[in-house]
């Protein structure tokens, strides 16, 4: 189904998100996503928000295995001012 506030608790506890965020001296910034599932029932995508400043942007993961992980990288547009940023678990289907 997919991810519905109510039952956001429930799917935020069972999925642990964390991101990296990496700013190159020529303006570039990667932001790295790893997205851990620790039910016992697999993800066929996931929506993280990436907030920079007065910025959002959306990292985008499939398939993420029972029991297991999944990792993305997003590059944002040159300049994007990502100090300090924040990533959030804005949707996802089972």
């Amino acid at each position: 189904p997919l991810y519905s506030s109510a039952a956001s608790d429930v799917y935020k506890r069972q999925v642990h998100i964390s991101g990296l965020a990496t700013a190159f001296p020529d303006g570039r910034v990667e932001v790295r996503i790893t997205a851990e599932n620790d039910s016992q029932v697999p993800i066929s995508e996931l929506e993280v928000g990436i907030q920079c400043a007065d910025e959002h942007f959306s990292a985008h993961l499939e398939d993420v295995p029972a029991e297991g992980s999944a990792k993305t990288r997003v590059t944002l547009p040159r300049g994007s001012d990502c100090d300090p940023y924040q990533i959030s678990l804005d949707g996802g289907q089972w």
